[in-house]
């Protein structure tokens, strides 16, 4: 389970967010990124005494992110020759970002399957009440985990940044009001 009992930690992992570098680095296990509901419900007495916590990334550097993992070949959960291929690698292969931003924007794709493109609120809040006990900025990742009592986390299942990946000011627009609420939580937590 995402729980690190040395520690007293639950860990909700959203996508694109550090989570494989905390999860194989605090050998955590439970895998996978389930909302804090279903720590809640599935151990309520870690969930009552243990430190809950979600770490909140810039929306449009996630984005890019996320883009750039999917068309990655290869990554520690997907790959591209064998039956594990990610959800919308060949959309994404095939496209530079803004064609892919494009497409969605023009309901040309109805429905992206991999979770990392959701707003990361979904995973720790609950009609925008934060349910979890910390949230940790991304952009001050190591210094808010050593707080946690984890040091020198590696950096593991990182996707590498392409010139096919720089969003247009139309785009960037259009997503910062896609991800609003998460941008009001990042902002807040990076003021």
């Amino acid at each position: 389970m995402p729980i690190d009992h040395k520690r007293k930690l639950i860990f909700i992992h959203v996508p694109k967010n550090a989570g494989t570098s905390i999860l194989v680095h605090c050998n955590m296990k439970d895998i996978g990124h389930h909302k804090w509901n279903y720590y809640a419900e599935k151990y309520p007495k870690e969930w009552k005494e243990y430190i809950s916590f979600a770490i909140v990334r810039d929306p449009i550097e996630r984005l890019i992110s996320c883009y750039e993992y999917a068309r990655m070949q290869k990554s520690a959960w997907h790959d591209s020759n064998n039956s594990t291929i990610h959800p919308e690698y060949k959309l994404c292969a095939e496209n530079d970002i803004n064609s892919f931003l494009e497409l969605i924007c023009n309901g040309k794709i109805k429905k992206l399957f991999h979770e990392g493109w959701s707003p990361q609120i979904n995973w720790f809040s609950e009609k925008g009440v934060i349910k979890v006990r910390k949230l940790i900025s991304y952009s001050n990742l190591d210094n808010e985990l050593e707080s946690l009592g984890i040091y020198n986390l590696p950096l593991l299942n990182k996707s590498e940044i392409s010139d096919e990946s720089n969003i247009s000011e139309k785009y960037k627009k259009i997503f910062q009001t896609v991800y609003l609420d998460d941008y009001k939580i990042f902002n807040s937590l990076n003021n």
